[in-house]
């Protein structure tokens, strides 16, 4: 049922639920963000800073009722299901390193995070920062990807470099390939990046529908190279 509101109040929630295995969680961004900035939250939206400090506060509640972290999402692979970026992805570094030193505040907890790791985000540099100033631990999502700015190699070094500078950054490696449901109408698909795609991906699926049966269309399409 749903009979929560807060963070502490999710939690209570859980324990009260019948179960085989334990369970952790972290505090999300996405929720916290959207939850602060209401009909003011969307991709590129920047909080003011009582809005941080509300952010902030829910969090560190969060930590000090149980949680064992928090996570955020910097991908573009991440969208809601009218397409949009979750909130949190455009999130400046003052609002993320503000959500930190919550944390901090509370004496414990993982800061987590999957990014595309875009250069101009600098974002080994503030997490390098972060875990200097709270002692945190701050873990990103390492991989092989096209969506990320970085190769695998090179985010490792940069990692590496911060934590010589006496940060605790570790990388989160993934035991094995995951899986994705690809759909026209899904938020990823091969050709989404393909230049056809970009002039239909706005219009009505039963638009995209027919110039997908054209026949010129679907050659083109299929004789194109992705964009990234």
């Amino acid at each position: 049922p749903w009979n929560w509101e807060t963070f502490p109040e999710y939690l209570d929630a859980l324990e009260g639920l019948p179960r085989t295995v334990d369970v952790a969680t972290h505090v999300p961004h996405g929720a916290v963000r959207a939850y602060v900035l209401g009909e003011r939250e969307k991709p590129g939206a920047v909080p003011t800073d009582e809005d941080v400090e509300q952010m902030s506060k829910i969090v560190e509640d969060g930590l000090k009722a149980g949680a064992l972290g928090f996570s955020t999402s910097r991908t573009i692979l991440h969208r809601s299901v009218d397409g949009e970026l979750v909130p949190g992805t455009t999130a400046t570094k003052e609002e993320l390193i503000g959500i930190g030193r919550a944390m901090g505040r509370a004496g414990h907890g993982v800061f987590e995070m999957a990014s595309d790791l875009q250069p101009e985000w600098k974002e080994f540099e503030w997490m390098g920062d972060l875990s200097r100033e709270t002692g945190m631990p701050v873990t990103f999502a390492a991989l092989q990807s096209i969506a990320k700015a970085f190769p695998l190699d090179e985010q490792i070094a940069q990692m590496r470099a911060e934590n010589a500078k006496g940060a605790n950054i570790v990388a989160q490696i993934a035991l094995r390939g995951n899986g994705i449901v690809m759909a026209w109408r899904g938020t990823v698909h091969p050709f989404i990046s393909h230049p056809s795609w970009t002039t239909i991906a706005e219009l009505p699926w039963e638009d995209q529908y027919a110039k997908l049966k054209d026949p010129a269309f679907k050659a083109q399409l299929l004789s194109e190279k992705p964009m990234v």
